[in-house]
């Protein structure tokens, strides 16, 4: 598997040209509202997936060491 994989897919729908597709997932920090807590998030496609959301529902994990 290279980082060009065209097998992967997204559960979101991601435009051919999108800066975001499966193979480029930036994070960074966003706001989803004016005054809201920064949250980290990551892009895919036009949407960002709050991983607050994710961690909150202990679906994250550091893995093992």
């Amino acid at each position: 598997m290279t980082t060009l994989d065209t097998s992967l897919r997204s559960f979101i729908d991601v435009a051919a040209d999108s800066h975001f597709p499966i193979h480029n997932l930036p994070y960074g920090v966003f706001r989803p509202s004016a005054g809201a807590k920064a949250r980290i998030g990551v892009a895919i496609g036009d949407s960002v997936l709050d991983l607050s959301v994710l961690a909150d529902a202990e679906l994250l994990s550091a893995g093992e060491h």
